[in-house]
């Protein structure tokens, strides 16, 4: 039985250990109004929160757009005053550490325009399946914007500082084949094949044990943060501390009788 968020700017849909985040506003590409940015967040934690999600995807509604970027035409009601840019960048903040602190794995599912916020959106996720019409770009210099440091900290982890600043310094867009050289994106399909390679892809981690998909998630944002490992003196204790555990254990016993494992996340 589907679970619905109900709210208008973004819907929530979670059923066989799949949450569905779908910025739903394709009549205008799926902007990112400050409704829509407080309605990721919400549905982020909502997810996170659910003990029989496994796996996340977040898309934009329809094959247009995933989102082309930043609502404007709400800037000057929201960005006017010094205190109104402030309550937006906060918002922002806090929806993109949502993304970023979701325990569970994040998978973007992009079609058509990921542009500004929307591509900062995408960048938080931990795979980025796009299809083959999808544009990518974050145009913040053509409106003389600031990009967080944390969001341009992500960006240089995933495309290096060459193609970090062509993206920054120019605010041009990138066809899809363009970004999967810069390893913005992990795989580029023909539009009809996008939802059911990520789903595939879902399904493939939801079958994983959840204990060994949770240490390797929170181990390379670890590495990424601090490459010499010194912050972590116990990490071989704590990756070691796995093998207790009874995903283990089922994993090795399912292995052994010839049969799928049943993992419990324990």
């Amino acid at each position: 039985m589907a679970r619905t968020m109900d709210e208008p700017a973004v819907s929530l849909d979670c059923r066989r250990g799949l949450a569905t985040i779908s910025l739903n506003q394709p009549a205008r590409l799926n902007a990112m109004s400050m409704e829509t940015w407080r309605g990721v967040g919400e549905a982020v934690r909502v997810a996170d929160a659910d003990v029989n999600v496994k796996v996340l995807v977040i898309r934009g509604a329809g094959r247009k757009a995933f989102s082309a970027g930043a609502d404007i035409s709400e800037f000057e009601q929201t960005r006017a005053t010094s205190s109104g840019a402030q309550s937006y960048s906060r918002l922002v903040h806090e929806t993109m550490e949502a993304l970023v602190a979701v325990k569970k794995p994040l998978i973007a599912m992009i079609y058509g325009y990921c542009i500004g916020g929307g591509c900062e959106i995408a960048i938080c996720a931990d795979l980025r399946i796009a299809a083959e019409d999808a544009m990518f770009g974050i145009p913040a210099a053509r409106v003389g914007l600031a990009l967080a440091m944390e969001d341009i900290q992500r960006l240089v982890a995933l495309v290096g500082p060459a193609n970090a600043k062509l993206i920054l310094f120019t605010g041009q867009r990138f066809t899809a084949q363009r970004a999967l050289q810069m390893g913005l994106v992990n795989e580029v399909l023909p539009a009809d094949e996008v939802e059911a390679r990520t789903t595939e892809l879902a399904d493939q981690i939801a079958s994983a044990a959840p204990t060994s998909v949770r240490w390797a998630k929170q181990a390379i944002t670890d590495i990424l943060r601090d490459p010499s490992l010194e912050s972590f003196p116990d990490h071989r204790e704590r990756a070691a501390a796995l093998s207790a555990g009874e995903d283990f254990r089922e994993g090795v016993r399912a292995f052994l009788e010839k049969r799928e494992p049943r993992f419990t996340g324990h």
